[in-house]
């Protein structure tokens, strides 16, 4: 079984974050963390959508099989 370093991964991520926005101003400091978080939700909503395609496609199946609706 894998284990994670929790503590070493939170290290990283906060020295690598630190030599990116080491030098920016606060203006680009906050420009920087927007683009990252739009970033983050684009990817995080192709992932729901792709979670709900499946299970779109899983409950439509069921119902098939209950014959409570048709595709």
């Amino acid at each position: 079984m894998n284990k994670i370093k929790t503590i070493d991964m939170v290290r990283r991520i906060r020295d690598t974050q630190y030599e990116i926005t080491k030098e920016k101003s606060p203006k680009e400091l906050k420009a920087y963390f927007h683009q990252e978080a739009k970033k983050a939700d684009d990817e995080i909503n192709k992932l729901l959508k792709k979670y709900h395609k499946t299970t779109d496609r899983l409950t439509n199946k069921v119902r098939l099989c209950e014959g409570r609706t048709t595709i």
